[in-house]
């Protein structure tokens, strides 16, 4: 099942896709602008809130950076986990 999120705050848009898979939450994330700015917090927050039903699913949950193709797979619960960052091959040498 796919899930999708859109987050506008006056700084711009955000957008998180989760999808479930059988044997992970594949977890990707657009936003219209990158870097710091007045409504980190408010996008971090939102980004929390629509993982937390997850904490307890024993799939692992890969996020995927939107730019580069890296990704970042937790194993583990909210109490006890691992996360291992899998760089992608777009990274120029």
């Amino acid at each position: 099942m796919k899930t999708v999120h859109v987050l506008q705050t006056g700084h711009r848009l955000f957008k998180l896709t989760i999808t479930e898979l059988p044997d992970r939450i594949k977890v990707e994330h657009w936003v219209s602008r990158l870097g710091a700015g007045p409504d980190i917090g408010q996008i971090e927050k939102f980004f929390v809130s629509k993982l937390a039903k997850y904490d307890s699913d024993p799939r692992p949950t890969e996020v995927v950076h939107p730019v580069t193709g890296d990704r970042a797979v937790t194993y583990g619960d909210a109490t006890n986990s691992i996360t291992i960052i899998i760089p992608s091959n777009n990274h120029a040498n």
